[in-house]
């Protein structure tokens, strides 16, 4: 079944099954739904020393969901087959409702829904604009 379902306040609604839904899912999080710090969880993904464009590290948590630039297997980072450098987000299907519980997106594509998220963040509540004007500058999304 294929019908519009909001996983993110500050990204735009998909339809279940969507290939960003698991994205927007993990970014929410991420973002640690709009409440400040606003940058708590985006050091670990988004600095990284041995990856250009800055990305490949590591963020997750409770209730069971993670971006991961980290290739544990091979000890570096993943990539598709025009090698891109890729995150993999992964969530508990129990909790987030998601299927397949694990995607792959590129850093690209990570950083600019990162950087409309906290955009859309500054929008609905302004008390939070300057800090997401400010991470948005300091990551270069």
């Amino acid at each position: 079944m294929n019908y519009p379902r909001r996983v993110s306040d500050f990204l735009p609604p998909l339809n279940v099954g969507d290939r960003l839904e698991l994205l927007f899912y993990c970014i929410r999080f991420s973002l640690y739904a709009g409440l400040p710090p606003l940058d708590r969880y985006l050091d670990g993904i988004l600095i990284h020393p041995n990856s250009v464009p800055k990305g490949g590290g590591y963020c997750g948590g409770d209730p069971g969901w993670e971006i991961d630039g980290n290739n544990d297997e091979t000890g570096g980072f993943f990539y598709n087959e025009n090698g891109e450098q890729l995150f993999r987000c992964w969530a508990l299907a129990d909790v987030s409702d998601i299927e397949p519980d694990t995607a792959y997106y590129t850093v690209k594509e990570v950083r600019y829904y990162i950087r409309l998220a906290l955009e859309n963040i500054g929008k609905k509540y302004p008390e939070h604009l300057k800090e997401a004007q400010e991470v948005i500058a300091r990551y270069g999304l």
